[in-house]
């Protein structure tokens, strides 16, 4: 190791050392890795810096900053990347990032996201394998990934800007002037139509200017031109057909039009107004006049049938006020309905299918819970039983509690005054029984105490041995027959002897 780590300079590894030391949980084996990194890449350099977590915390986490070798396409290229190392290494896995320059964008493939983390298998089964993973080893298999996938690309070039013209723009070139609306063809009735009626010079003359419409008002025609307004939302190429009006055509030319100043007359297309210091020619005018009415086409008599016979008179049609027949009904529609009507049929059956299955839980389950009923009201008669005698018995232990308190503050009288009772006034059983029960127990006590002084008075030598033994026996045989009495008294009082 001392070998290896030649290449790195000695103050960087005290000041990796004095870095680890103080927040990691394993600063040995962190400082080992880092500095056999450093030492295999000499690209990197070791910073510290804040992370900030996806939950929003931060640490001051040591990075390794530089860039990594790649061999792309026979050329090595150096890619940049942050490697934050957690205060939890080697337990949990470094976080790399790829971190562009400025001429470069973030490439996003497989294993890096668009903001620039790394992802990969050997990082997420890192703490799986804790022990057997490394920084360096990591480092080799980003630079597999980068040969293979270039995590960043150049910047996208930007389209060419047109070149600004300082020049201010010249009217002349700014509004030129518009072309003359294209001939309008003549159709099949207006050929056959005086030659007088329809022009075709007045298509080849601009339009007039409205200043010059002041002066010089033009009739309506009666080919159907009608006038326009020159309004900005009136400037439409509009078609108005001579064939549309013929049957009014005197009366349009018996309505006199107004000059006004905005209103050109057209026929065919309508041109915008051309500026005031544009000069055109303009065509003269002549008085509206009716052209006279074309002739009329000789009716061609219609061809005999071979067939028809001049005797054969043509019957009257009898169903001429008769309804219209009904409209035949839309296959594709019916066949809608049909597909519809089946489908809705088929999923109502399943509903009803599936409803009629989940009956037979449903009402063995109502009926389970109108089982349960009775019990329950029968457990809640109890319970309100239970709660009555326990109300009753809370009464009678109060009671009982107030007599004891007044017992207890009498006798406490009763000693202030000197009148104390005696005890054996104070014990004083319910009935007959317990009075014998307490002699019984009184007695066998005493016959007890008698043994024992008895015993103290023998060993002290003021009682001989003969004596002794004699008034022993006695009071063992006594003491017995109460003892059996006191057992004999509790078992019929119910009492544990």
């Amino acid at each position: 190791m001392a070998n290896v780590l030649t290449n790195v300079p000695p103050k960087t590894l005290s000041w990796l050392w004095a870095v680890l030391g103080q927040e990691y949980r394993d600063p040995h084996r962190a400082y080992s890795d880092l500095a056999h990194t450093l030492s295999l890449y000499p690209g990197l350099a070791p910073r510290t810096d804040v992370y900030t977590f996806e939950n929003g915390s931060h640490a001051l986490l040591v990075r390794l900053v530089g860039t990594v070798p790649a061999n792309f396409r026979g050329t090595v290229y150096r890619f940049p990347i942050a490697l934050w190392i957690p205060h939890a290494y080697p337990y949990e896995a470094p976080i790399v990032y790829v971190t562009p320059t400025e001429e470069m964008v973030v490439r996003q493939g497989q294993h890096v996201a668009g903001d620039g983390r790394i992802y990969h298998h050997y990082l997420a089964h890192w703490p799986d394998a804790w022990d057997r993973s490394h920084v360096a080893d990591l480092l080799t298999v980003l630079s597999a990934i980068f040969a293979n996938e270039p995590p960043q690309s150049q910047h996208p070039a930007a389209p060419p800007r047109p070149p600004y013209n300082n020049n201010p723009p010249n009217p002349s070139s700014t509004n030129p002037q518009l072309p003359l609306p294209p001939k309008q063809p003549l159709t099949q009735e207006e050929q056959r139509a005086s030659p007088g009626q329809l022009r075709p010079g007045r298509y080849e003359a601009p339009l007039p200017l409205p200043q010059q419409l002041s002066t010089h008002p033009e009739p309506a025609h009666g080919n159907g031109t009608i006038p326009y307004a020159t309004s900005p939302s009136q400037y439409m190429p509009q078609r108005v057909s001579s064939l549309r009006q013929q049957g009014p055509r005197i009366q349009a030319q018996q309505l006199p039009l107004r000059p006004q100043p905005q209103a050109l007359p057209l026929q065919g297309q309508v041109q915008p107004a051309q500026p005031s210091h544009h000069y055109v020619q303009q065509p003269r005018v002549e008085p509206a006049q009716q052209a006279p009415p074309p002739p009329n086409a000789p009716q061609r008599a219609p061809q005999a049938s071979l067939l028809d016979s001049p005797f054969d008179i043509p019957l009257p049609v009898a169903h001429q006020n008769l309804p219209a027949p009904p409209i035949p009904r839309n296959p594709e529609k019916e066949a809608l309905l049909s597909h519809l009507s089946s489908v809705l049929t088929n999923s109502l059956h399943s509903q009803i299918q599936q409803n009629t299955a989940a009956m037979q839980p449903l009402q063995s389950q109502n009926a389970a819970l109108q089982s349960t009923i009775p019990r329950l009201q029968a457990e809640l008669a109890s319970l309100s039983a239970l709660q009555d005698s326990l109300k009753s018995n809370i009464g009678l232990l109060q009671e009982s509690l107030s007599k004891a308190d007044q017992t207890i503050s009498s006798a406490r009288q009763r000693a202030a005054a000197g009148d104390i009772p005696k005890v054996d006034e104070m014990l004083v059983p319910p009935h007959l029984v317990g009075k014998q029960l307490y002699d019984t127990v009184t007695e066998e006590r005493g016959i007890e105490a008698a043994i024992f002084a008895l015993q103290d008075a023998f060993v002290r030598g003021r009682v001989s041995s003969d004596a002794w033994s004699r008034k022993t026996r006695e009071l063992a045989r006594e003491g017995f027959k109460k003892r059996y009495l006191t057992r004999k008294i509790a078992t019929g009082m119910g009492l544990e002897a």
